[in-house]
């Protein structure tokens, strides 16, 4: 007479239980994943839309908004008020589920959001430069808000590319 052993037919079972559901939990992190990139596209983009105005707004004209920056703290106030409403306002799902997204995606919304806020960062310190502050002082301030315009436009461009990857249905 042939004994069945129940412990392994209920350890098959368990097991074969937990595989379809990590299958389906995969399937649910993946759709949920391209779902909040293709929410967060349009923060990126938009985010992305205003760092592309100021980068224009300060080459136009050979870059007189520059100069201007670097005589008046006038402009230089005038120039925080304009930058300081800009924000990437990703929705709060990201914060909440920001491990669905691969190291790699994680890392490029790290480094858009970062480039936001040192733009921000250099260009209030910049409108807040003490009037004795030296020529030099001014124009290396200066010269750092054109890096960080620059920098900022490049990793929300990545930014949202990636996000447009991560968000294409396969």
């Amino acid at each position: 007479m042939v004994e069945i052993d129940w412990t392994a037919i209920a350890a098959g079972i368990a097991l074969f239980i937990w595989i379809a559901d990590k299958f389906q939990r995969s399937r649910e992190r993946s759709a949920t994943r391209r779902l909040l990139a293709q929410i967060m596209t349009s923060p990126i983009g938009n985010a992305r839309l205003d760092v592309v105005k100021i980068r224009f707004g300060l080459a136009e004209n050979g870059a007189e908004q520059l100069q201007d920056l670097a005589s008046s703290r006038d402009a230089r106030v005038d120039f925080w008020d304009q930058i300081k409403s800009l924000n990437v306002d990703l929705p709060p799902q990201f914060y909440d589920k920001a491990d669905i997204f691969d190291t790699s995606t994680t890392r490029t919304l790290a480094v858009a959001l970062s480039a936001v806020n040192e733009l921000r960062s250099i260009v209030k310190m910049t409108s807040e430069l003490a009037a004795s502050a030296t020529e030099d002082d001014v124009y290396a301030h200066i010269r750092t808000v054109g890096e960080k315009v620059i920098a900022a436009d490049a990793a929300l461009e990545h930014a949202f590319d990636e996000l447009i990857r991560v968000g294409r249905v396969s």
